[in-house]
């Protein structure tokens, strides 16, 4: 079970993201829960908030509900009720999913062990970069601009890792899992910190989502930033045995639809290591947060 609310002026803005579109980002942010630990998503439950607005009426939310139900049948989720309340404020959405895993057999965040190599299931940075050039158009002039629309929909519409969770947790090939919510860096301090081991990264190893590195440079940071710090990608960071790494290369991209990427390994200690250009670094604990 796992529940994720959005709020706006936090989670998205109304005036670049359409309601079916917002509907669908509400059931892939909840879902991606369930993919984090292999689950087979079942039943959904949805709270509106909504102000007295223009703009704001009966197709406004039956849109918001086709795109939600869309996504969440996409997965195998069922609607199972909600409720719908005015607000005085903006507009609160709140999902709530619940799915099913073989018992005993969930993928944890405390699972991993020393010896352990680290995957990612796809390319960070597309969202944070997608956000930048929705909250700053110009940022796009002389960009690809196949490129840029592609960045924008990773933020406006982030697809869940879901047939990945399963797949691992199906082939026994993660030993631990978690989602890339707010941030490589952050994800993988929980996962250290959760299982008691170290995380050695390579930095130079992590993919990023293409045209998300020239965003980097007009905002003036390292491209690298975006995945470390930008959050919202909701790709999956997990732990590998060794002897399951020739599988995850080998099949994952064929049987879950994603490009898996060696990125590190776990060893003993506490923590969590970068490497970038061949020296070593403490990564420090950089994610979003909602209340710095």
């Amino acid at each position: 079970m796992s529940c994720d609310c959005l709020c706006e002026g936090v989670h998205f803005d109304l005036k670049s993201i359409g309601p079916w579109e917002l509907g669908a980002r509400a059931a892939a942010v909840n879902l991606s829960d369930l993919a984090a630990m292999g689950a087979q998503p079942r039943l959904f439950l949805v709270s509106l908030a909504l102000p007295q607005r223009r703009g704001l009426g009966q197709a406004w939310l039956a849109a918001f509900h086709a795109g939600l139900h869309a996504w969440m049948a996409a997965f195998g989720a069922e609607p199972a009720g909600g409720d719908l309340s005015a607000s005085r404020g903006g507009a609160f959405i709140d999902v709530t999913v619940l799915g099913e895993v073989e018992q005993g057999r969930a993928l944890r965040r405390s699972a991993a062990k020393p010896g352990d190599l680290l995957f990612l299931s796809g390319p960070l940075g597309g969202s944070a970069a997608g956000l930048a050039l929705l909250q700053r158009p110009g940022l796009a002039r002389g960009l690809d601009p196949g490129a840029v629309e592609l960045l924008k929909k990773r933020h406006r519409l982030p697809v869940p890792k879901v047939l990945a969770g399963r797949w691992l947790l199906q082939e026994r090939a993660a030993r631990a899992c978690i989602d890339i919510s707010d941030g490589l860096a952050s994800e993988a301090w929980h996962l250290s910190r959760e299982s008691g081991v170290r995380l050695d990264i390579d930095l130079d190893a992590v993919p990023l989502a293409r045209g998300s590195e020239a965003v980097a440079r007009k905002l003036g940071r390292r491209p690298v930033d975006l995945a470390l710090q930008g959050g919202e990608d909701y790709e999956l960071l997990f732990s590998v045995p060794p002897k399951k790494a020739a599988l995850v290369l080998g099949k994952m991209d064929h049987y879950a639809a994603c490009a898996p990427a060696l990125i590190g390994s776990v060893a003993a200690g506490r923590g969590v290591r970068a490497r970038q250009g061949g020296r070593w670094k403490a990564l420090p604990d950089g994610g979003y947060e909602h209340f710095r």
